[in-house]
């Protein structure tokens, strides 16, 4: 896992994961700055994977027909 803030790179079960006082609060804290973060949603992860397939899905269906519409 990465800090947004400092760029740190550490392990996310290093990472403090709750205060004591909520149990299952979703904030990561980087050891190193002390930044707390939300990590990234399995929702967003998934439309982020989709919206980059889409994306080199078409690019590909693009560069076919520009190559297929070129006079030898």
């Amino acid at each position: 896992m990465i800090c947004p803030l400092c760029q740190y790179g550490f392990n996310d079960k290093a990472a403090c994961r709750g205060c004591g006082i909520s149990n299952q609060c979703a904030l990561i804290q980087c050891p190193n700055c002390g930044y707390e973060f939300v990590e990234k949603s399995k929702i967003v992860s998934a439309l982020s994977q989709f919206w980059k397939y889409w994306k080199e899905r078409n690019r590909k269906d693009l560069n076919h027909a520009e190559n297929s519409n070129i006079v030898s």
